[in-house]
């Protein structure tokens, strides 16, 4: 019998195998969430000032594993995010200003102010709900929380 690590490797193996053979499903599921996100928020970030992520160009295409929007500047993302979960919508802050995590801090010396646009974009930007199944009536549900929490009125 091999040794546990062994037989962990090779189920890892075996799971990557099969996952590979249903990578092109997956990712079509993915790009329709994304699509259904884009069509029901274009209207509040038109309105609100919600930033939405920006639309492939040039034949790229991404592979989306999660949906992230920046709240409108002035907007509280933390607050957001609290009124969402009032709501039923779970959502969380998505990447921090990389430079300032304490690694990059200690051995590089940065500090708040040195990449304002950056900082800006990761104090707003919050991940919605997103998976491969995600319906389309899910994800009105997430955009109808999402504007009245914008709005105040949640």
């Amino acid at each position: 019998m091999p040794p546990p690590a062994t037989c962990a490797r090779t189920t890892n193996g075996a799971i990557g195998i099969a996952q590979v053979g249903r990578l092109a499903g997956m990712l079509a599921d993915r790009k329709q969430v994304a699509g259904y996100y884009r069509e029901a928020l274009e209207p509040v970030a038109t309105e609100l000032g919600l930033g939405l992520p920006c639309e492939d160009t040039g034949g790229d295409e991404r592979g989306w594993f999660v949906w992230v929007v920046q709240v409108p500047p002035g907007a509280d993302r933390d607050e957001t995010i609290r009124a969402l979960r009032a709501h039923g919508v779970q959502s969380k802050p998505y990447l921090p200003a990389i430079h300032l995590m304490s690694f990059y801090r200690e051995r590089y010396g940065h500090r708040p102010g040195e990449f304002p646009v950056c900082e800006d974009v990761a104090a707003r930007s919050v991940a919605l709900p997103f998976f491969p199944a995600m319906t389309e009536s899910q994800v009105e549900r997430v955009t109808v929380a999402l504007e009245s929490v914008l709005r105040g009125a949640g």
